[in-house]
């Protein structure tokens, strides 16, 4: 056996363990391929008032070291799938409302990352997508510390 044969019989165990191990880590990621834990459908006349929606905000996933925006916790399962309707191009506000330090994570329907911790005030993310298009939105409700805690998403066109 040659010594660049050698080399190559050592290092393949090694590059498959590393290979296992980052895709391992990514496991827990949050990812639109998931079903939501929740779905919400209707258009933007339906969303003209604030709509809410509980939920239980954190999860296991560390953003940090996950290939999306943002800081914080989430679930790998979005926590809800808006279907939503665009009628006349209105903004779609998304914003969470919670006693807890609380991120929000959104997949847009063009499958662009969103990302916001404290646009809201009071430790409180708000995003504004400007001209929501119809599609599917994933949305994930995060915590900035990895507790889980009690929270609102409020879904509103304007």
């Amino acid at each position: 056996m040659t010594l660049r044969a050698l080399a190559l019989t050592l290092a393949a165990p090694l590059a498959l363990a590393v290979s296992l191990t980052a895709g391992a880590a990514r496991a827990d990621c949050p990812t639109w391929q998931y079903d939501a834990r929740a779905n919400i459908s209707g258009s933007e006349q339906q969303f003209r008032a604030p709509q809410r929606y509980d939920v239980v905000a954190g999860g296991r996933a560390n953003l940090s070291g996950c290939p999306v925006p943002g800081t914080g916790f989430v679930a790998a399962i979005p926590d809800f799938e808006l279907n939503y309707q665009s009628v006349q191009g209105a903004d779609l506000n998304l914003r969470v409302e919670s006693a807890c330090d609380t991120t929000l994570l959104v997949n847009t329907a063009n499958a662009t990352w969103f990302f916001d911790d404290d646009t809201g005030g009071a430790l409180q993310p708000s995003l504004r997508l400007p001209q929501a298009g119809s599609g599917t939105y994933d949305i994930w409700v995060g915590t900035y510390s990895p507790a889980l805690c009690q929270a609102q998403l409020i879904v509103e066109a304007r």
